[in-house]
């Protein structure tokens, strides 16, 4: 069995502001993107956030004709003095 699968993080799509950061897994038949996803409990962006997800996700869909997304998020209800 060849194992043909790469993975490599996808920084145009990262966004610092928001704690996106995307990987890109590779395959001969796949491409599947990772974002890993932070945002405040307390944050008030919530409409930006969403909005510039959003416009990551229309990025990933126009260049690839068939790509699997999966969005995971973290949640942080600890905070650490």
């Amino acid at each position: 069995m060849h194992n043909d699968l790469t993975c490599s993080r996808a920084h145009i799509l990262d966004t610092p502001s928001f704690s996106l950061i995307f990987l890109r897994l590779n395959s001969h038949s796949l491409t599947k993107f990772i974002c890993a996803v932070y945002l405040s409990p307390n944050s008030s962006y919530y409409s930006k956030f969403f909005d510039n997800l959003t416009s990551k996700v229309e990025h990933i869909l126009s260049l690839y004709p068939f790509p699997k997304i999966s969005i995971t998020t973290a949640l942080a209800f600890l905070s650490l003095h």
